[in-house]
C-alpha cells in the first residue's frame, strides 16, 4: 500500500513542500530521507543567502577583486550560473545584484527595506558575465561588483534534492516545490503521473495549462513580476539597462527536464518574450512554455 510522506517549511524566501510516494514498509527510511533533504535546504540557505552577512556568498562579494577559495557547492553553483549566462547571451547575469538593490530589493522579501549594511552593494557595477572567473577551487569577480544567485538557486536546489533521492529504494514518485519552482517524477499516490496545474494570475481558479509527468523527471518554474514589486520596480533586471525590465508580460512558466533550466529561463522569458522562448525550444533547452500578459494568458 502506498503512502504519502511530506515535509513543509519556509526557507529560501519561499514556502516549501516536499512530497514522496512510497510504501508503508519504507516509512522510517523515507522520513529520514525527508529530514536530510530539509537539512540540505537549510544549509544551502545559510551558505548562499545574499541577505545574511555570514553567508559564503556575502563574504565572497565583500572580497570582490580578489581570488577567493570557495567550497565545492559554491563552485558548482557558479559554474551553472556562468553556463546559463552563456546560453542566454547575458540575459541571465548573476552580476545584477547592485542594480536589483538600487531598484529597491535590498532586504529579504517581504521587508526589502530592512537589511544589514554588510549585504548592501547598491553602488556596484554590472559586469559582463564573462568577468566571473572560476578555476578549480578559486573564483573571482571584479572589484566593485557583486553577484546574486537568486535567479538560479531554487532550481539548483530542486535538482540536487532529486539527485539525493536517486537510487533510494521504494520511491514511486516525488514532487518537490519551492515557491514557484517544482520538480517532480514518477507517480502520485493513485499510481498516475503527477499533474501540475498552471493558473491564470488574474483569475487564479482558471487553469491555463496542465503538465503531466508520465513518469519522467520534469522541472517547472513560474516567474510572476507582480509578486515582487515596489511602487516603480520589480525583480527582473535587464542587465543591459541596469533597470527593471520593460516588458509586456507579467508571468512566465517554463517546463524542462531540469529545474535549474526552468528557473533561469522563466525569468528570461519575461524579458525575451516569445521569440526567445521559441529559440530555446528549437535548441532543446525547454519543452514548453506559457507567457501571460497582464489581462490575458497566452498559450504556446
Amino acid at each position: 500500500m502506498l503512502e504519502r510522506y511530506q515535509r513543509q517549511a519556509t526557507a529560501l524566501g519561499s514556502s516549501i513542500l516536499l512530497t514522496i510516494i512510497s510504501s508503508q514498509k519504507n516509512s522510517s527510511t523515507v522520513n529520514e530521507l525527508l529530514n536530510s533533504l530539509m537539512q540540505y535546504i537549510y544549509g544551502f540557505e545559510r551558505q548562499f543567502s545574499r541577505f545574511r552577512s555570514d553567508s559564503e556568498l556575502t563574504k565572497f562579494n565583500n572580497r570582490a577583486g580578489r581570488e577567493v577559495t570557495v567550497s565545492n557547492e559554491f563552485r558548482n553553483v557558479l559554474v551553472a550560473a556562468k553556463e546559463y549566462s552563456s546560453i542566454t547571451n547575458g540575459m541571465y547575469n548573476p552580476f545584477i545584484l547592485p542594480a536589483l538593490q538600487r531598484a529597491g530589493y535590498v532586504g529579504s522579501w517581504p521587508n526589502p527595506d530592512e537589511y544589514d549594511p554588510v549585504t548592501n552593494f547598491d553602488t556596484g557595477l554590472i559586469a559582463p558575465y564573462m568577468e566571473l572567473t572560476i578555476d578549480h577551487s578559486i573564483a573571482r569577480i571584479p572589484k566593485g561588483t557583486a553577484i546574486d544567485l537568486g535567479g538560479i538557486c531554487k532550481g539548483y536546489v530542486l535538482d540536487r534534492l532529486a539527485e539525493l533521492c536517486d537510487n533510494q529504494p521504494g520511491i514511486y514518485g516525488l514532487c518537490f516545490s519551492i515557491g514557484g519552482d517544482i520538480i517532480y517524477a514518477g507517480n502520485d499516490i493513485n499510481s498516475y503521473g503527477w499533474k501540475i496545474n498552471l493558473c491564470n494570475s488574474i483569475k487564479p481558479l482558471r487553469h491555463i495549462n496542465i503538465i503531466e509527468t508520465k513518469s519522467k523527471l520534469i522541472g517547472v518554474s513560474t516567474t510572476d513580476i507582480d509578486k515582487y514589486c515596489g511602487n516603480n520596480w520589480h525583480h527582473i533586471i535587464n542587465s543591459e539597462t541596469g533597470l527593471p525590465a520593460k516588458t509586456n508580460y507579467t508571468r512566465a512558466s517554463v517546463c524542462s527536464n531540469s529545474a535549474t533550466a526552468s528557473d533561469v529561463f522563466a525569468k528570461c522569458l519575461i524579458i525575451g518574450g516569445h521569440k526567445f522562448a521559441k529559440s530555446l525550444i528549437s535548441k532543446g533547452y525547454i519543452d514548453s512554455y506559457i507567457l501571460q500578459r497582464k489581462h490575458e494568458p497566452i498559450n504556446a
